[in-house]
């Protein structure tokens, strides 16, 4: 009981981060008209600001035609980084 408490109440090491949850709207164009989608990443990152930057740069890397109408981040759990 005393190490779940221990585990509980200490602070976060340097090396932990939060994971994020960014929930884009997505449109493309297409020659019959325009193709709207949602996606949902999760991702660990420092902060906010760079959870939202690595999911736009991985949009624009694997989704070059879709252009991101809105972004949503909502912060989750800890997560351990090796």
């Amino acid at each position: 009981m005393k190490i779940i408490q221990e585990l509980l109440s200490r602070k976060p090491l340097r090396m932990e981060r939060p994971t994020w949850l960014v929930t884009c709207s997505l449109k493309r164009r297409e020659s019959f008209g325009t193709v709207s989608s949602t996606a949902r990443y999760e991702l660990a990152a420092t902060s906010e600001d760079e959870a939202r930057c690595a999911v736009r740069e991985f949009v624009q890397q694997a989704h070059p035609r879709c252009s991101i109408e809105s972004m949503q981040v909502s912060r989750q759990a800890w997560a351990h980084s090796n």
